[in-house]
């Protein structure tokens, strides 16, 4: 789900970005963009050259900044950082001003130097970059002095793990601070499916950047953010808004309790909402006079499912064509809603789960039908082994037809003690042609039925009693032609079967469709 519409309300991202108009415009950007059928202009958000390029040209174009970014460097996402700054505007104006100059600190600024960047050309904030990586404020300062804002922005580089203490100049008071501090404790946890709360969520969709420093820390985002915590108690009032970004929303809780210090005044926090990408900031000071306003933001209302999606190589039509018949072959009704040369979509619904172990399925199924072909040659009744059945005999028959009908049946019994043969009566709508109802000498009864010598009793479980069982799955299909292939998207709407069982039904699309490919 896209989150655009919960961005800060002066984010101008808030309405995504024109690709096209931005290929036109830029040759460089033009190189990355694809036109699909439709007409619309994409790139491929898993390139970071694609990334780089658009990140780029919003900067030139929104911003009129020239940015060296390197590729082996972390590349940021400009809707998010300027919900930050935008936040951070929203603090300041509801405080007195100290000053006519706003100054602020970026800890660790990277080599595009982003948020310095921002602050000075577009809110004409005075800024102090800080960076560990020798390389990175070489490029940082080049990107300062390319865009001449030197008079704005001083870049500075410090030793390893150091923060803000030992930073900051003895006589200068800071508006505030800003951080994105690495998120991760180890680099195992780059890979998504090593810290993703369900193995059903799927992976992210844009390309992950960034040198190790940027991205791991000895103790994960939360250790970095103590580290702060601690210059801030030292430094108290040198900085009056101290603020750091969060990715995990489990770090949240535990920042917000290391806050709960008899020193610290204030302390508010703020949800960043872009794309389809949510982060977290925390803000205090130990500023007595300095107001830190509640923001109150739109909740999210996120559907129930997001969608688990698919490229095939094959065109559309030939997609729908295998995936057809694979849906007759699982059972699966569908309402198509939408369907023109460029898209299909459709609303799907299985009684039951028809696709894990498909194959351990149709052994069973086999074997099931032997038996019961054997049974029938022998089960047929001869007259005179009509004596040897009692009325205390009960045996469960199911006839598997259009759908399941249960008939619990207690005949009458003779004097003599054999069952008197009686028509059982069937739903007409249910029985074909060609089928009869089947009462022997032997009598059919409900599980949960007791016998007895009852005149006979006839329950039929119909359609519309079957309607109130829940499907196993309801779900929106979405087939897409690309300029590359077919996209195929599949959501979890309702159903006993759980948003899982989205994901593998789309695994036995993905696994079948490509056996035709």
């Amino acid at each position: 789900m896209s989150l655009n519409k919960f961005m800060h309300p002066r984010n101008v991202y808030r309405k995504p970005p024109d690709f096209k108009a931005l290929a036109i415009k830029y040759p460089e950007f033009r190189k990355y963009a694809k036109q699909e059928i439709s007409g619309k202009v994409s790139i491929d958000f898993k390139n970071k050259e694609s990334l780089r390029a658009l990140t780029s040209t919003l900067l030139k174009e929104d911003f009129g900044l020239d940015v060296e970014i390197p590729l082996n460097r972390l590349i940021p996402t400009l809707p998010l950082r300027l919900n930050y700054l935008l936040w951070i505007e929203d603090i300041l104006a509801a405080n007195r001003k100290t000053s006519d100059i706003i100054r602020g600190i970026d800890i660790g600024c990277g080599a595009s130097c982003v948020y310095p960047l921002l602050a000075a050309k577009h809110f004409q904030w005075q800024m102090l970059g800080t960076e560990v990586d020798e390389e990175s404020v070489l490029i940082a300062s080049n990107n300062v002095t390319r865009n001449g804002l030197s008079d704005r922005i001083t870049i500075q580089k410090t030793p390893e793990r150091t923060m803000l203490d030992g930073v900051l100049e003895a006589d200068t008071v800071y508006d505030f601070c800003v951080c994105n501090p690495p998120f991760f404790s180890s680099e195992e946890e780059l890979e998504p499916q090593n810290v993703a709360r369900s193995p059903s969520r799927p992976p992210p969709r844009n390309a992950m950047t960034g040198a190790s420093w940027e991205l791991v820390t000895p103790g994960g985002e939360v250790a970095f953010v103590e580290s702060i915590i601690q210059d801030s108690l030292k430094l108290k009032d040198k900085v009056r808004v101290y603020s750091v970004m969060l990715g995990h929303k489990t770090s949240v809780g535990k920042i917000l309790a290391a806050l709960k210090k008899p020193e610290v005044q204030k302390v508010t926090s703020y949800k960043f909402c872009q794309g389809r990408t949510t982060r977290w900031g925390i803000a205090w000071t130990l500023t007595p006079s300095v107001t830190l306003p509640a923001v109150k933001q739109q909740p999210l209302q996120k559907p129930k499912s997001l969608p688990f999606s698919h490229m095939f190589d094959t065109d559309m039509k030939q997609t729908l064509e295998v995936l057809r018949q694979l849906m007759v072959k699982l059972q699966i009704t569908y309402s198509v809603r939408k369907n023109n040369d460029e898209m299909c979509g459709m609303e799907i619904t299985a009684l039951a789960n028809t696709w894990t172990n498909s194959r351990r399925k149709r052994r069973e199924e086999k074997r099931k039908q032997a038996v019961s072909k054997s049974e029938n040659n022998n089960t047929e009744l001869k007259p005179e082994d009509s004596q040897s059945v009692g009325p205390e005999v009960c045996e469960n028959e199911r006839d598997e037809i259009e759908e399941k009908v249960q008939i619990d049946v207690c005949d009458k019994v003779s004097e003599n003690g054999s069952p008197k043969s009686e028509e059982v009566e069937r739903n007409p709508d249910l029985v074909t042609e060609n089928e009869t109802a089947r009462v022997g000498t032997k009598r059919t009864c409900d599980e949960d039925a007791k016998c007895s010598n009852n005149p006979k009793r006839v329950k039929v479980e119909n359609s519309k009693a079957a309607s109130k069982t829940e499907p196993y799955f309801i779900g929106l299909l979405l087939i897409e032609q690309k300029s590359f292939g077919t996209e195929m998207e599949l959501s979890w709407i309702r159903g006993s079967g759980g948003r899982d069982s989205a994901h593998q039904l789309l695994q036995y699309f993905k696994n079948n469709i490509k056996c035709y490919e």
